[in-house]
């Protein structure tokens, strides 16, 4: 899920190649993953708080990135882009 999220949030952004980019969304990964893991910990519905957890889910963000880095010098990402940009 979060490969899937990081990969969209990085096709959404239209900047060109900005490495504070890859922060930004990483940051944001990092959030909603701690905070999904809060929010188990809290509510006791059957999920636990788990550390790591919380690291899948940022590591998730790996594969996310890598698979943009290979769609944006592909030729799909031609086809798929805008013609305003």
């Amino acid at each position: 899920m979060y490969a899937g999220l990081s990969f969209l949030w990085l096709w959404a952004w239209k900047e060109k190649t900005n490495h504070y980019k890859y922060w930004i969304i990483f940051l944001i990964v990092l959030g909603w993953g701690s905070l999904m893991e809060i929010i188990q910990g809290i509510t006791h519905l059957g999920r636990n708080f788990e550390t790591a957890d919380i690291l899948a889910d940022v590591l998730g963000f790996l594969p996310g990135w890598f698979a943009w880095k290979i769609f944006q010098n592909s030729y799909a990402h031609r086809i798929f882009k805008s013609p305003n940009h």
